[in-house]
């Protein structure tokens, strides 16, 4: 013990007797724990801590893959892909594909600027996640062609476009001047990967779509 108190003592009057190599070394120091800081929340965030999602273990997100000139790793699919990922993937218990963008909810207390996600059927209930009010869309309302008719909020956008209102289920309004009604809110700190807050049925119509166009997640 005594040996070490020693060196530590040594250590300091080194650290006083030159100020220029005390500050690199502070300076390396804290590089080093802000860079190992960041890398542990993100791979926390990604490997550690499991998605908030039902069965997050068996959660597979698919890309389409060019490995030609242009080496695109992690690319969307295409419409056509995802319908034969759909129809043909026996393994999967279910198939979902959705596309983002952004979009204007009207009708209440005022116009609110939003994220949607224009989504299959399939997804809300494939993350086994439960409205908080009324309920999501289902095949029936999801059919190719046409406008969307209904729409799910989420929480937040729900409270700031409309007050919270528990009487939302079944009104009227609009989304981006298209007439849709509210069937149901989702639940508090539900949070996707882009903190989307209107979901709409996607209706994709995979006969007209070209398996050159990638948009869809």
């Amino acid at each position: 013990m005594g040996s070490l108190w020693q060196d530590l003592r040594y250590a300091l009057r080194m650290l006083v007797k030159s100020p220029g190599m005390t500050s690199v070394l502070v300076i390396t120091l804290a590089l080093g724990i802000g860079a190992s800081t960041t890398i542990f929340s993100v791979v926390n965030s990604v490997v550690i801590r499991p998605l908030p999602y039902k069965d997050p273990d068996r959660l597979v997100r698919v890309y389409t893959e060019f490995l030609g000139r242009m080496q695109l790793r992690r690319f969307w699919v295409s419409g056509p892909e995802l319908d034969e990922l759909q129809k043909s993937c026996r393994t999967c218990e279910s198939v979902a594909g959705w596309s983002r963008g952004s979009a204007s909810l009207a009708g209440g207390d005022r116009p609110v600027r939003v994220e949607a996600a224009y989504a299959t059927h399939q997804l809300l209930p494939l993350l086994g996640v439960q409205p908080h009010l009324g309920r999501f869309y289902d095949a029936s309302e999801d059919t190719p062609g046409g406008d969307p008719t209904v729409v799910v909020l989420g929480y937040d956008a729900w409270q700031r476009a409309f007050a919270g209102d528990p009487a939302i289920i079944g009104r009227k309004i609009h989304l981006d001047a298209m007439p849709v009604s509210v069937i149901g809110v989702m639940p508090k700190g539900f949070d996707f990967l882009d903190r989307e807050e209107a979901w709409v049925p996607a209706k994709f119509d995979y006969t007209k779509l070209n398996r050159g166009g990638h948009f869809i997640n």
